[in-house]
């Protein structure tokens, strides 16, 4: 199995031209703690299945951080900070 990961851009094209393929659900969260600029750690992810895309044929996931820095989403709005999808595929 794969994990597919695109990331919150402004159109559907412009995430999938950056989509990322990881073999492992630890190399997914290796990458986003470091392609954020480790502004917070693997414990601050979080993942919640979103809806089927039919667009892309994606069982989509929607990826949230619960803080980067000095914010903390969860306390300031209440809610995780989206910053990208996933989908699960087989290989």
């Amino acid at each position: 199995m794969k994990i597919l990961f695109r990331p919150q851009r402004s159109t559907l094209d412009e995430a999938m031209e950056q989509m990322k393929e990881f073999s492992d659900m630890q190399d997914l969260l290796d990458f986003l703690v470091k392609d954020r600029g480790n502004r917070f750690e693997k414990e601050d992810v979080y993942f919640s299945y979103y809806c089927y895309d039919e667009r892309i044929d994606w069982e989509t996931f929607i990826v949230c951080i619960g803080r980067s820095g000095d914010c903390d989403y969860l306390e300031k709005y209440h809610s995780p900070q989206a910053i990208g999808f996933l989908a699960f595929k087989n290989d």
